[in-house]
């Protein structure tokens, strides 16, 4: 299998495997919001954002691998599978004021969502 071919179907298997767990999500607990980049025409990476906390998950090409909570499912985070649980997400949300932004933190959910204009919510 080719390079092209195999990138395509890891994007699909990736989306089908965030809108799962989107999905999952928002039924175990309706206060979250997942937003996603507009930019991407296939999820390869959502944004959590319950309250002032924040949470993300994405696929990473070089090299390949998961990116998000640290937790014991995400052992394997090196396998092409999705690896993180609706558990492993609910446990990993930090404060907005704990993600860097340059040589400061972000202070507010708004403040994030306004320099990461390219976010739309997802429904």
């Amino acid at each position: 299998m080719g390079y092209f071919k195999a990138r395509g179907e890891r994007e699909i298997r990736n989306n089908e495997d965030l809108h799962k767990l989107i999905k999952k999500l928002l039924k175990k607990d309706s206060a979250i919001k997942a937003y996603r980049n507009t930019n991407d025409p296939v999820f390869e990476r959502v944004v959590f954002i319950k309250d002032e906390s924040i949470c993300s998950i994405s696929f990473m090409e070089v090299p390949f691998t998961w990116v998000g909570p640290d937790t014991e499912s995400a052992t394997i985070k090196r396998e092409l599978q999705m690896p993180y649980t609706v558990k492993d997400v609910l446990g990993a949300f930090k404060p907005i004021t704990t993600i860097r932004h340059f040589r400061d933190y972000f202070r507010t959910i708004e403040q994030y969502l306004e320099w990461c204009s390219y976010l739309e919510p997802i429904k």
